[in-house]
């Protein structure tokens, strides 16, 4: 059974849009029906290990296997249908959040990036996504976790990356004697983001925890003018959102899939 194609009659008007396109279906199988070197940039947040119920019998969740092994290969198969549909300059931006258990963290992203090399992703940074709203540890014995990591892999070193779209204002102009300005080009961003999380209780977006902010930055940088983003795991929009609202001096096509 192929992809369910949303149509605009049961979308909102994001994805409704000419430059966005929704698949409904399973991210592993939707995947395969992309073609070949056909997206610039995805930027996506899978379900959390064992942190979704199943929904039903015979329907399999990305996020509800036995074991964190079953979760890494079920996350490396989405994996490596991303790197086929990536274009040879393009980027793979993923969020991953770890889980403790029986006292123990297990590791679950980086032991999901060492997947990604495996199939021949290259990390380009590894994020730390600082949230100063976190949810309170009653734990007595651990340090109550506020943040999650989020790698930026491509495909090659000559993957396409625009700085200058991301840089940081570093100070004023600047006068000098000859009374010409300096303008400064600005700092590069560091890797450590603090970006408060969506408030999940919202009525406006009630399932949201991907926040918009988190999402603004990778497009800019590893998308070019009239790319194409996608997200796998696209749950309320959220990347759609921030590229259709936030980034529309640099339009582009979306292909979010489920």
């Amino acid at each position: 059974m192929g992809p369910t194609v949303i149509t605009p009659d049961v979308v909102s008007s994001v994805f409704a849009s000419r430059e966005c396109g929704l698949l409904l279906g399973d991210a592993r199988e939707v995947l395969r029906t992309l073609p070949h070197d056909s997206v610039d940039c995805t930027v996506t947040s899978p379900p959390y290990y064992s942190g979704r119920r199943h929904v039903g019998d015979t329907i399999h969740e990305i996020g509800s296997e036995k074991t964190v092994e079953e979760y890494v290969e079920a996350l490396a198969s989405v994996g490596r249908e991303v790197w086929r549909v990536t274009r040879p300059t393009g980027s793979y931006w993923l969020n991953l959040d770890d889980k403790c258990e029986r006292k123990e963290w297990l590791g679950i992203p980086w032991r999901v990036a060492f997947a990604m090399r495996e199939i021949g992703w290259k990390i380009r940074s590894e994020v730390i996504w600082h949230k100063p709203g976190h949810v309170r540890n009653a734990a007595k014995d651990r340090l109550t976790p506020a943040h999650e990591l989020f790698f930026h892999f491509v495909k090659s070193k000559d993957a396409y990356y625009d700085m200058d779209a991301i840089r940081e204002p570093s100070s004023p102009p600047i006068w000098r004697k000859n009374g010409l300005v300096k303008a400064p080009g600005g700092s590069v961003p560091t890797d450590v983001w603090t970006i408060q999380i969506e408030d999940s209780t919202s009525p406006k977006n009630p399932y949201a925890v991907f926040p918009e902010a988190l999402v603004e930055l990778p497009i800019r940088a590893t998308c070019p003018r009239g790319g194409t983003v996608l997200d796998p795991f696209v749950g309320s929009g959220t990347t759609a959102s921030a590229d259709s609202a936030q980034l529309l001096d640099k339009p582009r096509s979306i292909m979010p899939s489920r």
